[in-house]
């Protein structure tokens, strides 16, 4: 274990942590966060901050299933969290999700997501996200509905035009290629 180098100091070993997270070294990093994590000499809200920066670094890794599997614990675990806490955990658990092409579980946070922060900054991505969702779980007509909700409030002509082409493909029904994913 890395925590022989730091002893029994856990707040040393989230700086630790933090140093090789911020350093991009996630492993490293990963490996400490899951060592203070499941410590039960670590204060709860450090254990619990390991826990976010544990899904962080997994996410960064892009290991989504990992890192789904810990922001939906860290997200259930702590029923306290403030909407912004909230807010994050809920969206990089979708993230994690929809890179995973796990649509059947992303679908249900989605819908949440957008029921709990209808006037997120995030709205218009999610509306997209739920749109390729319901294409790549089948339901069409859903699908163009939420892409059509993300045309509303989405900005970024990138995005629009990718938006835009999704909806094209879903009403030729161009099922052969498939719906992309962000």
């Amino acid at each position: 274990s890395l925590l022989k180098s730091a002893g029994k100091d856990w707040d040393l070993a989230s700086q630790q942590a933090d140093l090789f997270f911020q350093a991009g070294v996630y492993q490293k990093a990963a490996a400490l966060y899951q060592d203070i994590m499941t410590s039960s000499e670590a204060s709860p809200e450090l254990r619990s901050r390991s826990m976010m920066q544990l899904a962080e670094a997994y996410f960064q890794m892009e290991k989504w299933d990992l890192a789904s599997g810990v922001w939906r614990r860290y997200r259930d675990q702590n029923p306290d969290l403030d909407k912004n806490d909230l807010e994050i955990a809920s969206r990089r658990l979708i993230l994690s999700l929809v890179y995973a092409k796990q649509w059947e579980g992303a679908l249900p946070e989605l819908i949440s997501y957008l029921t709990i922060f209808p006037e997120t900054e995030y709205a218009g991505e999610m509306y997209y996200l739920r749109g390729l969702t319901e294409a790549n779980t089948g339901s069409m007509d859903s699908a163009v509905q939420s892409l059509g909700q993300a045309l509303d409030r989405l900005t970024d002509p990138g995005m629009l035009e990718t938006v835009k082409e999704a909806i094209r493909q879903i009403n030729n029904r161009d099922t052969e290629r498939n719906i992309e994913t962000p």
